[in-house]
Protein backbone atom coordinates (compact mmCIF):
# COMPACT_ATOMS: atom_id res chain seq x y z
CA UNK A 1 0.00 0.00 0.00
CA UNK A 2 1.12 3.61 -0.62
CA UNK A 3 2.62 5.54 2.19
CA UNK A 4 1.48 9.27 2.89
CA UNK A 5 4.99 10.43 1.99
CA UNK A 6 4.51 8.54 -1.59
CA UNK A 7 1.15 9.54 -1.81
CA UNK A 8 2.38 13.67 -1.50
CA UNK A 9 5.54 12.88 -3.48
CA UNK A 10 3.06 11.85 -6.35
CA UNK A 11 1.28 14.52 -6.06
CA UNK A 12 2.92 17.00 -5.56
CA UNK A 13 4.97 15.35 -9.44
CA UNK A 14 1.41 15.54 -10.88
CA UNK A 15 1.47 19.00 -9.89
CA UNK A 16 4.69 19.96 -11.63
CA UNK A 17 3.54 18.38 -14.59
CA UNK A 18 0.62 20.30 -14.73
CA UNK A 19 3.23 23.50 -14.62
CA UNK A 20 5.61 21.94 -17.50
CA UNK A 21 2.15 20.66 -19.55
CA UNK A 22 1.03 24.72 -19.41
CA UNK A 23 4.24 25.89 -20.08
CA UNK A 24 4.54 23.38 -23.12
CA UNK A 25 1.12 24.65 -24.21
CA UNK A 26 2.30 28.48 -24.00
CA UNK A 27 5.43 27.80 -26.07
CA UNK A 28 2.80 26.07 -28.41
CA UNK A 29 0.80 28.71 -28.49
CA UNK A 30 3.38 31.94 -29.42
CA UNK A 31 4.18 29.66 -32.09
CA UNK A 32 0.72 28.82 -33.70
CA UNK A 33 0.19 32.90 -33.28
CA UNK A 34 3.47 33.39 -35.07
CA UNK A 35 2.26 30.87 -37.92
CA UNK A 36 -0.85 32.19 -38.31
CA UNK A 37 0.76 35.69 -38.45
CA UNK A 38 2.84 34.65 -41.03
CA UNK A 39 0.08 33.36 -43.09
CA UNK A 40 -2.21 36.62 -42.51
CA UNK A 41 1.45 38.56 -44.10
CA UNK A 42 1.43 36.14 -46.81
CA UNK A 43 -1.71 36.24 -47.64
CA UNK A 44 -2.22 40.13 -47.09
CA UNK A 45 0.51 40.41 -49.46
CA UNK A 46 -1.07 38.19 -51.69
CA UNK A 47 -4.13 40.16 -52.18
CA UNK A 48 -1.97 43.57 -52.53
CA UNK A 49 -0.08 42.06 -55.38
CA UNK A 50 -3.08 40.37 -57.07
CA UNK A 51 -4.75 44.23 -56.42
CA UNK A 52 -1.72 45.82 -57.89
CA UNK A 53 -1.21 43.62 -61.07
CA UNK A 54 -4.52 43.37 -62.20
CA UNK A 55 -4.47 47.87 -61.52
CA UNK A 56 -1.25 47.74 -63.80
CA UNK A 57 -2.65 45.82 -66.46
CA UNK A 58 -6.01 47.75 -66.80
CA UNK A 59 -3.71 50.79 -66.42
CA UNK A 60 -1.70 49.61 -69.52
CA UNK A 61 -4.82 48.58 -71.11
CA UNK A 62 -6.75 51.53 -70.76
CA UNK A 63 -3.38 53.51 -72.47
CA UNK A 64 -2.44 51.26 -74.90
CA UNK A 65 -6.19 52.28 -76.25
CA UNK A 66 -5.61 56.15 -75.29
CA UNK A 67 -2.65 56.35 -77.09
CA UNK A 68 -4.36 54.76 -79.95
CA UNK A 69 -7.58 57.17 -80.47
CA UNK A 70 -4.62 59.76 -79.57
CA UNK A 71 -3.43 58.70 -82.79
CA UNK A 72 -6.95 58.75 -84.76
CA UNK A 73 -7.83 62.03 -83.34
CA UNK A 74 -4.95 63.17 -84.81
CA UNK A 75 -5.65 62.02 -87.59
CA UNK A 76 -8.83 63.52 -88.14
CA UNK A 77 -8.06 66.76 -87.05
CA UNK A 78 -5.04 67.11 -89.54
CA UNK A 79 -7.19 65.77 -92.22
CA UNK A 80 -9.78 68.55 -91.09
CA UNK A 81 -6.97 71.40 -91.05
CA UNK A 82 -5.95 70.15 -94.39
CA UNK A 83 -9.67 70.61 -95.38
CA UNK A 84 -10.28 73.88 -93.76
CA UNK A 85 -6.85 75.24 -95.32
CA UNK A 86 -7.77 74.03 -98.85
CA UNK A 87 -10.93 75.60 -98.14
CA UNK A 88 -10.24 78.99 -97.36
CA UNK A 89 -7.61 78.60 -100.32
CA UNK A 90 -10.73 78.16 -102.57
CA UNK A 91 -12.66 81.04 -101.09
CA UNK A 92 -9.77 83.54 -101.28
CA UNK A 93 -9.44 82.39 -104.84
CA UNK A 94 -13.17 82.54 -105.56
CA UNK A 95 -13.52 85.79 -104.13
CA UNK A 96 -10.67 87.23 -105.93
CA UNK A 97 -12.40 85.67 -109.27
CA UNK A 98 -15.96 87.19 -108.17
CA UNK A 99 -14.24 91.08 -107.07
CA UNK A 100 -11.83 90.90 -109.61
CA UNK A 101 -14.03 93.46 -112.21
CA UNK A 102 -14.24 95.37 -109.24
CA UNK A 103 -10.83 95.60 -108.32
CA UNK A 104 -9.78 96.47 -111.41
CA UNK A 105 -12.52 99.26 -111.66
CA UNK A 106 -10.98 100.85 -108.00
CA UNK A 107 -7.33 100.97 -109.66
CA UNK A 108 -8.69 103.00 -112.83
CA UNK A 109 -10.47 104.81 -110.45
CA UNK A 110 -8.00 105.68 -108.52
CA UNK A 111 -5.95 106.83 -111.36
CA UNK A 112 -8.86 108.76 -112.55
CA UNK A 113 -8.64 110.70 -109.34
CA UNK A 114 -4.55 110.85 -109.88
CA UNK A 115 -5.80 112.36 -113.50
CA UNK A 116 -7.71 114.60 -112.37
CA UNK A 117 -5.62 116.14 -109.76
CA UNK A 118 -2.59 116.53 -112.03
CA UNK A 119 -4.36 117.89 -114.73
CA UNK A 120 -6.11 120.79 -112.20
CA UNK A 121 -2.39 120.81 -110.25
CA UNK A 122 -4.11 119.99 -107.28
CA UNK A 123 -2.57 118.34 -104.35
CA UNK A 124 -3.72 115.09 -103.42
CA UNK A 125 -4.22 115.91 -100.05
CA UNK A 126 -7.97 117.09 -101.17
CA UNK A 127 -8.25 113.16 -101.82
CA UNK A 128 -8.39 112.36 -98.36
CA UNK A 129 -11.38 112.21 -95.18
CA UNK A 130 -9.02 114.64 -93.37
CA UNK A 131 -9.19 117.61 -96.13
CA UNK A 132 -12.17 116.83 -96.61
CA UNK A 133 -13.98 116.80 -93.95
CA UNK A 134 -12.06 119.90 -92.55
CA UNK A 135 -12.23 122.21 -95.14
CA UNK A 136 -15.04 120.81 -97.72
CA UNK A 137 -17.67 118.48 -95.44
CA UNK A 138 -20.59 118.00 -97.25
CA UNK A 139 -22.87 115.18 -95.54
CA UNK A 140 -23.22 114.07 -91.50
CA UNK A 141 -20.57 112.03 -91.45
CA UNK A 142 -17.87 114.65 -92.55
CA UNK A 143 -19.18 117.46 -90.04
CA UNK A 144 -18.83 115.07 -87.19
CA UNK A 145 -15.17 113.83 -88.12
CA UNK A 146 -14.71 117.45 -88.55
CA UNK A 147 -16.16 118.29 -85.13
CA UNK A 148 -13.61 115.45 -83.46
CA UNK A 149 -10.68 117.00 -85.40
CA UNK A 150 -11.45 120.49 -83.88
CA UNK A 151 -11.89 119.31 -80.49
CA UNK A 152 -8.70 117.24 -80.49
CA UNK A 153 -6.38 119.58 -82.09
CA UNK A 154 -8.09 122.64 -79.92
CA UNK A 155 -9.24 120.72 -76.72
CA UNK A 156 -7.52 117.38 -76.12
CA UNK A 157 -3.95 117.79 -76.96
CA UNK A 158 -3.51 121.30 -75.25
CA UNK A 159 -4.90 119.55 -72.50
CA UNK A 160 -2.78 116.69 -72.42
CA UNK A 161 0.39 118.47 -73.34
CA UNK A 162 -0.66 120.80 -70.61
CA UNK A 163 -1.18 117.96 -67.98
CA UNK A 164 2.26 116.35 -69.25
CA UNK A 165 4.38 119.08 -68.39
CA UNK A 166 3.05 120.23 -65.21
CA UNK A 167 2.03 117.07 -64.43
CA UNK A 168 4.40 117.72 -60.77
CA UNK A 169 2.52 120.94 -60.07
CA UNK A 170 -1.11 120.84 -58.44
CA UNK A 171 -2.94 120.44 -61.91
CA UNK A 172 -6.51 121.30 -60.06
CA UNK A 173 -5.24 125.16 -59.79
CA UNK A 174 -5.61 127.45 -62.92
CA UNK A 175 -2.61 130.03 -63.97
CA UNK A 176 -1.53 132.19 -66.84
CA UNK A 177 1.49 130.37 -67.96
CA UNK A 178 -0.98 127.15 -68.18
CA UNK A 179 -3.59 128.93 -69.90
CA UNK A 180 -0.56 130.97 -72.07
CA UNK A 181 0.49 127.06 -72.72
CA UNK A 182 -3.09 126.13 -74.77
CA UNK A 183 -3.10 129.01 -76.51
CA UNK A 184 0.28 127.93 -77.87
CA UNK A 185 -1.01 124.64 -78.61
CA UNK A 186 -3.78 125.76 -80.16
CA UNK A 187 -2.44 128.26 -82.35
CA UNK A 188 -0.25 125.82 -83.59
CA UNK A 189 -2.95 123.53 -84.23
CA UNK A 190 -4.64 126.86 -85.93
CA UNK A 191 -1.38 128.08 -88.26
CA UNK A 192 -1.74 124.13 -89.29
CA UNK A 193 -5.37 124.78 -90.55
CA UNK A 194 -4.87 128.25 -92.17
CA UNK A 195 -1.64 127.24 -93.98
CA UNK A 196 -3.49 124.48 -95.69
CA UNK A 197 -6.14 126.54 -96.36
CA UNK A 198 -4.26 129.08 -97.81
CA UNK A 199 -1.93 126.96 -100.15
CA UNK A 200 -4.48 123.93 -100.91
CA UNK A 201 -6.90 125.47 -103.48
CA UNK A 202 -9.35 123.57 -105.44
CA UNK A 203 -12.53 124.62 -107.30
CA UNK A 204 -15.97 122.54 -107.51
CA UNK A 205 -15.91 120.75 -110.07
CA UNK A 206 -12.70 118.91 -109.72
CA UNK A 207 -13.92 118.90 -106.36
CA UNK A 208 -17.25 117.01 -107.59
CA UNK A 209 -15.32 115.04 -109.71
CA UNK A 210 -13.22 113.73 -106.71
CA UNK A 211 -16.06 112.79 -104.80
CA UNK A 212 -18.10 111.06 -107.48
CA UNK A 213 -14.76 109.02 -108.20
CA UNK A 214 -14.15 108.32 -104.24
CA UNK A 215 -18.00 107.44 -103.96
CA UNK A 216 -17.67 104.75 -107.13
CA UNK A 217 -14.53 103.40 -105.26
CA UNK A 218 -16.38 103.37 -101.96
CA UNK A 219 -19.63 101.59 -103.84
CA UNK A 220 -17.40 99.23 -105.17
CA UNK A 221 -15.56 98.39 -101.73
CA UNK A 222 -19.21 97.97 -100.34
CA UNK A 223 -20.23 95.40 -103.29
CA UNK A 224 -16.77 93.50 -102.74
CA UNK A 225 -16.87 93.16 -98.74
CA UNK A 226 -20.81 92.20 -99.91
CA UNK A 227 -19.56 89.20 -102.62
CA UNK A 228 -17.08 88.31 -99.97
CA UNK A 229 -19.22 87.88 -96.72
CA UNK A 230 -21.64 86.14 -99.22
CA UNK A 231 -18.88 83.57 -100.43
CA UNK A 232 -17.84 83.04 -96.74
CA UNK A 233 -21.42 82.71 -95.88
CA UNK A 234 -21.81 80.06 -98.08
CA UNK A 235 -21.55 76.39 -96.26
CA UNK A 236 -22.17 74.71 -100.11
CA UNK A 237 -18.97 73.01 -100.74
CA UNK A 238 -19.96 71.25 -103.74
CA UNK A 239 -18.81 73.07 -106.09
CA UNK A 240 -15.31 72.33 -104.81
CA UNK A 241 -13.37 69.10 -104.46
CA UNK A 242 -12.52 67.61 -100.89
CA UNK A 243 -12.99 64.28 -101.30
CA UNK A 244 -9.82 62.94 -100.62
CA UNK A 245 -10.11 64.96 -97.34
CA UNK A 246 -13.21 63.89 -96.71
CA UNK A 247 -12.24 59.92 -97.20
CA UNK A 248 -9.65 60.64 -95.22
CA UNK A 249 -11.92 61.86 -92.31
CA UNK A 250 -14.43 59.02 -93.08
CA UNK A 251 -11.48 56.17 -92.55
CA UNK A 252 -10.25 57.62 -89.13
CA UNK A 253 -14.04 57.57 -88.20
CA UNK A 254 -14.21 54.19 -89.12
CA UNK A 255 -11.21 52.71 -87.53
CA UNK A 256 -12.07 54.88 -84.25
CA UNK A 257 -15.37 53.07 -84.41
CA UNK A 258 -13.13 49.71 -84.47
CA UNK A 259 -10.86 51.01 -82.08
CA UNK A 260 -14.01 51.34 -79.63
CA UNK A 261 -15.40 47.88 -80.07
CA UNK A 262 -12.35 46.64 -79.81
CA UNK A 263 -11.65 48.50 -76.31
CA UNK A 264 -15.23 47.56 -75.41
CA UNK A 265 -14.16 43.27 -76.48
CA UNK A 266 -11.24 44.49 -74.61
CA UNK A 267 -12.41 45.17 -71.05
CA UNK A 268 -15.12 42.63 -70.92
CA UNK A 269 -12.28 39.99 -71.55
CA UNK A 270 -10.11 41.51 -68.90
CA UNK A 271 -12.89 41.42 -66.59
CA UNK A 272 -14.44 37.78 -67.11
CA UNK A 273 -11.03 36.54 -67.90
CA UNK A 274 -7.49 38.14 -67.82
CA UNK A 275 -8.71 39.32 -64.25
CA UNK A 276 -9.26 35.87 -63.26
CA UNK A 277 -6.40 33.88 -64.57
CA UNK A 278 -3.87 37.09 -62.96
CA UNK A 279 -5.75 36.39 -59.88
CA UNK A 280 -5.38 32.36 -60.30
CA UNK A 281 -1.72 32.30 -61.27
CA UNK A 282 -0.66 34.83 -58.52
CA UNK A 283 -2.81 32.80 -55.84
CA UNK A 284 -1.40 29.31 -57.20
CA UNK A 285 2.64 31.18 -56.76
CA UNK A 286 1.70 32.34 -53.39
CA UNK A 287 -0.26 29.75 -52.05
CA UNK A 288 2.88 27.22 -51.79
CA UNK A 289 3.97 29.63 -49.59
CA UNK A 290 0.92 29.47 -47.84
CA UNK A 291 0.19 26.15 -47.38
CA UNK A 292 3.77 24.87 -46.00
CA UNK A 293 3.12 27.27 -43.58
CA UNK A 294 -0.17 26.05 -43.05
CA UNK A 295 0.84 22.52 -42.74
CA UNK A 296 3.36 23.37 -39.94
CA UNK A 297 0.45 25.63 -38.40
CA UNK A 298 -1.42 22.22 -38.48
CA UNK A 299 1.15 20.53 -37.05
CA UNK A 300 1.28 22.63 -33.99
CA UNK A 301 -2.27 22.92 -33.42
CA UNK A 302 -2.60 19.41 -33.16
CA UNK A 303 0.32 18.63 -30.64
CA UNK A 304 -1.51 22.07 -28.79
CA UNK A 305 -4.40 19.38 -28.81
CA UNK A 306 -2.49 16.94 -27.42
CA UNK A 307 -1.07 18.63 -24.60
CA UNK A 308 -3.89 20.29 -24.05
CA UNK A 309 -5.81 16.58 -23.45
CA UNK A 310 -2.97 15.80 -21.76
CA UNK A 311 -3.20 18.65 -19.02
CA UNK A 312 -6.84 18.14 -18.47
CA UNK A 313 -6.30 14.10 -17.55
CA UNK A 314 -3.51 15.53 -15.38
CA UNK A 315 -5.93 18.10 -13.89
CA UNK A 316 -8.59 15.21 -13.76
CA UNK A 317 -6.57 13.08 -12.04
CA UNK A 318 -4.91 15.80 -9.89
CA UNK A 319 -9.05 16.28 -9.19
CA UNK A 320 -9.87 12.24 -8.69
CA UNK A 321 -6.84 10.98 -6.66
CA UNK A 322 -5.79 13.96 -4.62
CA UNK A 323 -7.46 16.84 -4.20
CA UNK A 324 -10.17 14.45 -2.14
CA UNK A 325 -7.70 13.52 0.57
CA UNK A 326 -5.33 16.61 0.27
CA UNK A 327 -8.18 19.51 -0.12
CA UNK A 328 -7.90 21.63 -3.30
CA UNK A 329 -7.00 24.99 -1.08
CA UNK A 330 -3.43 22.56 -0.53
CA UNK A 331 -2.52 21.76 -4.06
CA UNK A 332 0.47 24.06 -4.07
CA UNK A 333 3.81 22.62 -4.60
CA UNK A 334 4.90 24.73 -1.48
CA UNK A 335 1.96 23.37 0.91
CA UNK A 336 2.99 20.01 -0.14
CA UNK A 337 6.29 20.36 1.15
CA UNK A 338 5.31 21.38 4.45
CA UNK A 339 3.22 18.22 4.35
CA UNK A 340 6.02 16.06 3.59
CA UNK A 341 8.22 17.80 6.04
CA UNK A 342 5.13 16.91 8.77
CA UNK A 343 5.22 13.19 7.93
CA UNK A 344 8.97 13.09 7.83
CA UNK A 345 8.94 14.37 11.27
CA UNK A 346 5.78 12.01 12.12
CA UNK A 347 6.06 8.77 10.20
CA UNK A 348 2.85 7.36 11.93
CA UNK A 349 0.48 10.22 10.34
CA UNK A 350 -2.47 9.66 7.99
CA UNK A 351 -2.77 12.32 5.23
CA UNK A 352 -5.61 13.48 7.18
CA UNK A 353 -3.28 13.78 10.19
CA UNK A 354 -1.20 15.58 8.15
CA UNK A 355 -3.15 17.85 6.74
CA UNK A 356 -5.04 18.53 10.26
CA UNK A 357 -1.24 19.52 11.90
CA UNK A 358 -0.53 21.74 8.47
CA UNK A 359 -3.71 23.72 9.38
Amino acid sequence: MESAKEFLVNAKKALIDVEEKKKDINLLKGKKATYEQKVAELTKVKEEIIEKTIKERKQDLDRDFDDRFTNINNRISEAKNKREKERKKNITLLIEKETATKRKNNVFLKNEIKRVLRENKVSSIVNTKFYLSIFKPSNIGEYFRAIVYFVCCFVLIPLIIVLILYREQATKTIDSSKILLWIMVAAFFGCIYLLIDKFVKVDDETLKEIRELRKDIKDNLKEIKKISKSIMKDTDDSKFDYTVFDREIEQANMDMEKAKAKQKEAIENFETVVKKELQENIENAANKDIDLIKKELSKIETELKKEQSKLENIKKQIADEYEIYIGKANMDTAKIDKLIDIVNENPEFTIEEAVIKLK
